[in-house]
Parts: C-alpha cells; structure tokens; sequence
C-alpha cells in the first residue's frame, strides 16, 4: 500500500474566528468554509493578506492590551499579528520586551 503525498495548494484564514487552515486538494466549487466555524464569507486567501515588509510603526495602547492578552494566554500570537496587520515575529519580539518590562522574566 502506498501513501499518497498531497501538495499544499493554498492557505486561508477565517477573518470570524482567525484560524488559518490548509487546503492540500483543488477546490471543486468556488467557495472556501472555515473547518471551525463553517463560515464561508469572511474566509480569504492568506497570500492576499500577508504583507512582505510592513513599515515601522510604533505600538499604541489597544496594541499593548492585545498583546497582554496575548501574555495572559487568551490569544495566540499570530492572532494578535492579524488583528494589528502585524508580522508574528513582531508580536512575539513585543510579548518578550512586555514580560521585561512587567518584570516577568
């Protein structure tokens, strides 16, 4: 019995729920639903809403609040990044620099 290997076709992220999930087949219908909410309308192409490099921009305070949230555990990282268009490494850099400055390291 042979495996077959699926090559991942695209990537899409539900804007309802944020969760970024695969596809590793083509598409036989035109729409896209979200394996968690179900939802079909607010899921779009995660190549289209990634940005190469985005400008520097200082953090502002509804920023810092998700990024304590992000610390408390009721977010994700990358869901922080989506909600402030921002990179993932970014949010990541900024949750270490906050734990420094909250005097949890």
């Amino acid at each position: 019995m042979t495996l077959r290997k699926f090559k991942l076709i695209d990537s899409y992220i539900c804007n309802e729920c944020i969760v970024i999930f695969s596809l590793h087949t083509k598409r036989k219908r035109g729409r896209v639903f979200c394996p968690s909410c179900g939802d079909c309308f607010d899921v779009t192409k995660l190549s289209e809403t990634i940005q190469t490099r985005p400008p520097h921009k200082n953090w502002t305070d509804e920023e810092i609040e998700l990024v304590d949230r992000c610390i408390k555990g009721e977010l994700q990282p990358y869901q922080v990044a989506w909600k402030t268009k921002r990179t993932v490494q970014s949010v990541r850099n900024r949750v270490h620099r906050r734990k420094v400055e909250l005097n949890l390291i």
